[in-house]
């Protein structure tokens, strides 16, 4: 009987420690992504071969507003994150490097993600709350990978990798709720396929060269500014 309760008292002991060490969020937050540059080309498949090509010398990128659902937990300054983001944006092709013009100048891209991080906690305004409160309000920062679904218009949806990486400041606001000011950039790869065998006009999406692309295809890029609510589980 005695070692059960030593057991007992032990396992206990460890999991109070795992509570005061350890926190675990769960979260949303909304706002806007900004699109990098895109280039377009414009391809007329006949009889499945392209028989003629248009590409963009000007294009503008609209805004539009993203949505996220998240797991955060952190053991003491490190952590990991579970995000769900779910975007469209549209692409308006200005001028053309010919002076022929597709049917269509308008694209639209859909696009849901999943990606995990790896997370670090920062205090960089201890001054600024409580002694002994380290959990009044903190930055963090972080970087993962996951995958993301794309959907092009006049093209074919497509399953391919994504990278992000992200820093934030969260406040306690009562309770267990926290706001959290968040900056994000997103990368994934360009949308260039057409659906087999189909024939008139598509249309290849590009981005353009930035600092942090893993190869010729990974150009397509946004940059995404959230707030977000925190709800702590334990």
């Amino acid at each position: 009987m005695r070692t059960f309760q030593k057991k007992y008292t032990v396992l206990m002991l460890l999991l109070k420690v795992n509570f005061v060490f350890s926190q675990l969020y769960f979260g949303f937050s909304g706002g806007v992504q900004i699109p990098g540059h895109q280039d377009l080309k414009f391809k007329n498949y006949i009889n499945g071969s392209v028989f003629e090509e248009i590409r963009t010398s000007e294009t503008v990128s609209r805004s539009g507003s993203i949505l996220n659902i998240n797991a955060l937990y952190f053991w003491e300054k490190y952590g990991l994150r579970l995000d769900y983001y779910d975007w469209s944006h549209t692409t308006l092709a200005l001028e053309f490097k010919i002076d022929n013009s597709p049917p269509f100048r308008r694209i639209e891209q859909e696009r849901q993600a999943t990606l995990i991080s790896v997370m670090k906690k920062l205090h960089p305004f201890k001054k600024l709350y409580p002694k002994n409160d380290s959990n009044a309000q903190y930055s963090y920062i972080g970087a993962g990978v996951g995958i993301a679904y794309t959907e092009v218009e006049q093209g074919r949806t497509n399953l391919d990798g994504s990278f992000q990486i992200l820093g934030g400041h969260s406040l306690r606001l009562v309770n267990r709720f926290r706001i959290t000011f968040e900056f994000k950039l997103i990368l994934t790869r360009d949308a260039d396929t057409r659906p087999e065998n189909s024939e008139g006009w598509r249309v290849d999406t590009s981005g353009t060269w930035h600092l942090f692309r893993f190869g010729p295809h990974w150009d397509t890029k946004y940059h995404v500014f959230q707030i977000g609510l925190h709800y702590k589980l334990f």
